[in-house]
């Protein structure tokens, strides 16, 4: 799935070599997905304990 986040960045920004995949990020204002998956897993953890 981040290989589709990683082409779809590519096709949104028209940039298909020039920018570097955390700089389309940026201009976009998203995240990775790896960084969207451990913050998910984190608010879980939290809440199981918060009750």
């Amino acid at each position: 799935i981040e290989s589709v986040q990683r082409s779809m960045t590519k096709y949104i920004c028209n940039d298909f070599n020039e920018m570097s995949y955390s700089s389309r990020l940026k201009e976009l204002h998203i995240l990775p997905l790896s960084y969207q998956r451990e913050f998910i897993d984190l608010m879980f953890i939290f809440n199981y304990f918060k009750g």
